[in-house]
């Protein structure tokens, strides 16, 4: 990706609504926190400039820990 131009905010949400969001047989970390992040992105070899934005939470399965991508608009 190039000459991507981001806002990226990180807040704190009530954990029971986080989790909610969470598919089985994920789990919420149970921190509440929510990456959520708009901007302009550009792919030179894909569509161009594109606009895109989306929520990522903390998950865990099993013993691994990762990131579960809620929403993603483009």
């Amino acid at each position: 990706m190039e000459d991507a131009k981001l806002v990226i905010v990180r807040y704190e949400a009530d954990p029971a609504v986080v989790a909610d969001l969470v598919p089985e047989p994920l789990q919420p970390l149970g921190n509440g926190v929510v990456t959520a992040f708009v901007g302009e992105m550009w792919q030179s070899c894909g569509p161009g400039a594109y606009l895109e934005g989306g929520l990522i939470v903390g998950v865990k399965y099993k013993d691994q820990v990762s990131t579960h991508t809620v929403a993603l608009l483009t």
